[in-house]
């Protein structure tokens, strides 16, 4: 019984992941979604395939500069194909962490020092997502309280990370997955300080919005494409609220219901909605898997190359 209970526990939220996705092809319209976007012109299609490699470069040039900042000096191609390599695998709970593996093993970076870069870019970009969020709020009118909720827990962990407020190992080792020593929890301490210098933290926050713009992009002409027209706040808002949700919601999938469900109160029909989110994740997640593997192949070449050589 206890081993059945470890278990599900284990992959409780793959679990409920797989009942979300379970219960949303049942009530989906797909019909109606697939005459949405089957109509969809070339031009559209190109201009969210140029916008999608834009979200990803500089995705990866922030982590290169990240790495960088903490001494690590490699090329940007690398650091890029080493960053794209992971992402086919980043949707899956803790996927973020499987970037240290491939970074141990093409440019000899510790993983414990790429695990601080993978947590602080990460709230380096909810940071700069909820600042986002916040303005558009504001001149919407709508979900202000639920944001500046968020920012303050955003600010508490913030002053975690800045002020090395963090319990010792054996209090963090009693939660799940989670195996540290002191060391570990020491050397986090002074990666956080040297990313969080006044001059590095600009750099990132400004290089944190490309993507962002990039994202407001793909999600307002996905419903452009669609014949929907949605005022900027409401494309920064279809953006930015099934991204945060997504950052703080266990169970996948809640993050794009996030995304339906404001589209929804912006008046738009289910149908269009759903399929303006398919759109979204198609050229951000999508094309992850397409930009994944052609990493993965450029890597292994090179290695091959390089031993070759030796």
């Amino acid at each position: 019984m206890s081993k059945t209970i470890s278990w599900l526990k284990k992959r409780l939220t793959a679990i409920l992941g797989l009942i979300v996705l379970v219960v949303a092809i049942i009530i989906i319209p797909w019909r109606s979604v697939w005459q949405s976007v089957s109509d969809l012109d070339p031009l559209i299609i190109a201009a969210l395939v140029a916008l999608s490699l834009v979200y990803f470069l500089a995705k990866a040039l922030r982590f290169h500069l990240i790495l960088s900042q903490l001494g690590f000096r490699q090329s940007v191609r690398l650091a890029t194909l080493i960053y794209w390599g992971a992402q086919p695998v980043t949707f899956l709970p803790g996927g973020e962490f499987y970037r240290t593996v491939l970074f141990e093993k093409h440019a000899s970076i510790p993983p414990a020092r790429t695990s601080s870069a993978v947590v602080f870019q990460g709230l380096i970009e909810l940071v700069t997502l909820i600042a986002v969020t916040f303005v558009a709020v504001l001149l919407r009118g709508m979900f202000l309280r639920q944001v500046l909720a968020l920012a303050v827990i955003v600010l508490a962990i913030i002053l975690v990370l800045t002020q090395g407020w963090l319990p010792k190992a054996k209090w963090l080792n009693k939660l799940p997955f989670v195996h540290l020593n002191q060391q570990k929890i020491t050397r986090f301490r002074a990666d956080n300080k040297v990313l969080l210098e006044r001059d590095s933290i600009i750099r990132f926050i400004i290089i944190s919005f490309v993507p962002i713009l990039a994202g407001i992009g793909i999600v307002g002409l996905s419903a452009l494409g669609l014949g929907l027209h949605l005022s900027i706040v409401e494309m920064v808002l279809a953006y930015t609220i099934p991204v945060v949700v997504s950052y703080v919601a266990i169970i996948p999938g809640f993050g794009e219901g996030g995304g339906i469900g404001t589209l929804l109160l912006f008046g738009v029909a289910l149908a269009p909605a759903i399929a303006v989110m398919l759109l979204f994740k198609l050229f951000t997640q999508g094309m992850g898997l397409v930009l994944g593997p052609i990493a993965l192949l450029q890597l292994r070449r090179s290695a091959a190359r390089k031993d070759a050589h030796a």
